[in-house]
């Protein structure tokens, strides 16, 4: 009897787990995101994540009904340090081979990039395994490039001076925790996208792994970012010899003094983007492994002061 009735309530559960996952939606995927999102920060002030391309602070601040965010990251690019403040109403960036600094007026808290997902007209296409992870996956097809901002800066995914854009499109395909609700897995397809004189397509590929619970907050660890593009075979040798060049260059510049680097750098400058834009057009992959993080140490304001960049 004990045994029958075991069996019966593993049935009944199992029915009703079937009917309550297809009665989701993308949109109540999406809006358990952001939920999630702003639950994991209710108790948290300030977080400073250390990874092996570099540092980023973060700030909270609340009061009157609303909360005021602030970042900044400093990110190792090609040997040099990039530096980005966010002081809650100026996004500022600094490059590191001109110093020049550009500031933007932007609303930067994260919560813009969970509402900002909301507005797409994704569709519920069930659920997936993610490296062991159970996830809900959302689609969308078809969304031209002209309308996809940055969710930073706001800005278009399309440079001003580009040609030939416009009729660009992105499939998206999005995997989300069904348990924590974060992203685990995101992969973007793009189509007609302008390249070196002819049509191409073009893959991202971005997966979290590694998560772990940080006083409550659910951070990934490790993170993985590879994008294909469309190329001829005379393309992938010349991309080849691109990257062969690369790593001669940073080879010899190892054992130089720091003027005469700075001095070639200078003049190998054109070289080298030379160099970085084929691989560029050939593809690329980024890795991004989290080291420690700290959450509530009083971070000080004159961190997010970007007037002092």
């Amino acid at each position: 009897m004990k045994k029958l009735l075991t069996y019966t309530l593993t049935i009944t559960l199992l029915v009703f787990s079937e009917v309550s996952w297809a009665q989701m939606t993308a949109g109540k995927v999406t809006k358990k995101v952001r939920e999630a999102y702003k639950e994991q920060i209710k108790g948290i002030d300030d977080l400073t994540k250390r990874t092996n391309r570099g540092i980023t602070f973060q700030k909270w601040i609340r009061g009157s009904g609303e909360t005021i965010h602030k970042f900044r990251k400093e990110e190792d690019i090609n040997g040099k340090t990039q530096i980005t403040v966010y002081d809650g109403t100026y996004y500022r960036t600094k490059n590191p081979y001109t110093n020049e600094v550009t500031k933007k007026e932007i609303e930067g808290n994260p919560e813009v990039f969970y509402k900002y997902l909301e507005s797409f007209d994704f569709e519920y296409a069930g659920r997936d395994k993610v490296n062991g992870i159970d996830c809900h996956v959302l689609i969308v097809e078809s969304v031209p490039l002209s309308e996809i901002k940055d969710p930073t800066t706001g800005d278009s995914m399309i440079p001003p001076d580009a040609e030939g854009m416009q009729d660009a499109t992105v499939d998206a395909k999005l995997f989300i925790d069904s348990r924590r609700w974060v992203m685990v897995k995101s992969v973007f397809d793009a189509q007609g996208l302008q390249m070196q004189g002819r049509r191409r397509g073009a893959r991202t590929v971005i997966v979290n792994k590694d998560f772990r619970n940080i006083e409550g907050l659910v951070i990934a660890y490790h993170t993985r970012m590879n994008m294909t593009i469309d190329m001829t075979e005379e393309e992938k040798q010349k991309m080849k010899e691109a990257r062969q060049s690369m790593r001669q260059m940073k080879e010899r510049m190892k054992n130089m003094s720091p003027a005469k680097r700075k001095m070639l750098e200078k003049y190998m400058k054109p070289e080298m983007q030379k160099a970085q834009s084929m691989m560029m057009n050939g593809g690329m992959s980024k890795e991004i492994k989290v080291q420690n993080v700290k959450i509530n140490q009083g971070i000080s304001d004159d961190l997010f002061d970007g007037s002092s960049l």
